[in-house]
């Protein structure tokens, strides 16, 4: 593909840093205001709001997010508004974004289209569905257009999305609403209900996206149940997920503050990560949202279809609503990292039939070694023509790519094309860059590194201390290098752990063990030698 830079390079390998401007291109912003913004934000205030953890600096370009970003629920986020707290202090062309998208080796015209996700599209209606009908023109866009929106609709904007879907557009609404506090999320209720019924008596799918879940607050069962039974016969069905908790930063007090401002403390599961952007959702709440849905459609006859996924749904809706053939999941849910594919299990409680068979069409009949091929032809249209491909050891249903540290978009194309999950598997120095990237994002020390091992398909951490970064063994410092990297590091350990050559040996022992390398048991003793100093 033309006009792909591959701006980094380490031992003879490419790669690409998150930020190039194939993956978001920052300059298309231009600056609209200075502190204090337009006033033309969004004007909700939820206090858990991601947009009020982006930097606003005196910097014309910002560094946080892009009017067009990849990967994103599998897809393609397009955005003409940024803002900081509830301020707009960035805007772009219109113009200037459809080019982008059309130029780009990571747009999939079939994939998903979310729209003005950094603001609200229920901001402007009419601008939203004038943007999307733009790209379904323009850019040969065929996939879902989705709108994720706290606002109500009037009838005026009801006729614009009734156009656009008439014209072949696919709209598909989410509207968030999941019985929080007004002190949290003060948008009201009624109006976000009332959107739901208008929308659904007009014919365009919408879909309840009950998040943030929060365990204490609106995870309780008669919080739950009270919201299906509101909604319920007047949406497609329902989605749920966690609440993003933000750390504190100099300018903000972070998520945990925020709740405790706002007279409803988090319990200590929020509070697991120190410096890390994380997504929690109790494990006990999705089924008990599943088992009170289907209670209620017992009671009311009425169908609520209920996916954890966002993709999920919007695939459902693809297939039932517009009809399109063979169209799948984006992101691979039919991959589990311990049973890899469960089109016969996860995917048979959760879908329906015919669309279990278009997803599980993807890769009907193709034997790994034909969906290796399909990895490649895939890598070198995004330019990497130095990597490989090989089956993962540790993960069912899996691949990983050697010598790589892709990006996230980057691997949700290879996931999105093939069907499977993909790791990166770097080299040492692709290793070490995005690591000490790592390090010093999270602003740990560099010092504190110690070393680093590779073993078969494995990558371990080695530093000076059981909690440099303020929790129970380096467990923020750990998720933030896995993520940073996209690649598998079972644990970051502590060298003091290591008292004398008997736990040495053991250590090495579990080590190669855990990597299915036995063999390499003394080179890796000999490797922990070097940098734990014991007699």
């Amino acid at each position: 593909m033309e006009n792909i830079t591959l701006l980094l390079t380490a031992d003879g390998y490419t790669y690409r840093d998150p930020l190039c401007p194939e993956l978001m291109n920052t300059s298309l912003w231009k600056r609209v205001a200075k502190e204090g913004g337009t006033g033309a934000g969004c004007g909700l205030n939820c206090i858990y709001c991601n947009q009020t953890f982006l930097s606003d600096t005196e910097s014309p370009i910002p560094t946080d997010a892009a009017p067009v970003m990849y990967g994103i629920d599998g897809g393609t986020s397009v955005n003409l508004k940024m803002m900081v707290g509830n301020k707009v202090i960035y805007e772009a062309n219109p113009d200037d974004v459809i080019n982008e998208i059309k130029k780009s080796p990571f747009w999939v015209q079939d994939s998903g289209v979310i729209i003005g996700n950094m603001t609200d599209p229920g901001l402007n209606w009419a601008q939203s569905i004038s943007m999307a009908d733009r790209i379904r023109n323009e850019a040969d866009h065929t996939g879902p257009s989705i709108f994720i929106t706290k606002m109500n609709i009037s009838e005026t904007n009801i006729e614009i999305m009734k156009r656009f879907k008439a014209e072949g557009g696919r709209p598909i609404v989410y509207v968030t609403y999941s019985g929080l506090p007004k002190e949290i999320e003060p948008a009201g209720a009624r109006s976000r209900i009332e959107a739901m019924k208008k929308l659904h008596k007009a014919g365009i799918p919408v879909v309840c996206s009950m998040r943030p879940l929060i365990d204490g607050l609106n995870g309780t069962p008669e919080n739950i149940e009270r919201v299906i039974r509101e909604v319920i016969g007047n949406v497609y069905g329902m989605t749920t997920g966690g609440l993003y908790v933000y750390p504190a930063t100099q300018s903000d007090p972070g998520t945990l503050e925020r709740f405790i401002a706002a007279g409803y403390p988090l319990s200590e599961i929020y509070s697991s990560q120190r410096y890390t952007v994380a997504k929690i959702l109790p494990s006990h709440l999705r089924p008990l949202v599943r088992e009170i849905a289907e209670k209620v459609s017992r009671e009311t006859g009425l169908s609520m279809r209920l996916q954890e996924h966002t993709t999920c749904i919007a695939t459902e809706i693809m297939t039932k609503v517009y009809g399109v053939k063979n169209y799948h999941d984006r992101l691979a849910h039919w991959t589990t990292p311990d049973r890899g594919l469960v089109f016969d299990e996860q995917c048979q409680y959760r879908c329906l039939p015919e669309q279990i068979l278009n997803c599980s069409k993807l890769l009907n009949g193709k034997l790994l070694p034909s969906l290796m091929n399909i990895a490649i032809k895939v890598l070198e249209r995004m330019g990497h023509f130095d990597k490989k491909v090989s089956i993962s050891e540790h993960q069912k249903g899996a691949m990983v790519v050697e010598n790589g540290i892709l990006t996230f978009p980057e691997l949700a194309t290879l996931i999105r094309e093939t069907g499977l999950r993909f790791d990166n598997l770097p080299s040492e120095q692709g290793f070490k860059m995005r690591l000490e990237e790592a390090f010093k994002e999270a602003g740990v020390c560099i010092d504190k590194l110690k070393g680093y091992l590779n073993v078969g398909q494995n990558w371990y951490v080695f530093v000076d201390g059981a909690s440099i970064d303020g929790t129970y063994n380096n467990y923020s410092l750990w998720r933030y290098a896995r993520g940073r990297t996209l690649c598998r590091i079972p644990s970051i350990i502590d060298i003091n752990s290591v008292k004398d050559l008997d736990s040495l040996k053991e250590l090495a022992r579990r080590i190669g063990e855990q990597s299915k390398r036995t063999g390499e048991i003394e080179e890796i003793s000999g490797f922990l030698k070097g940098i734990i100093n014991i007699n």
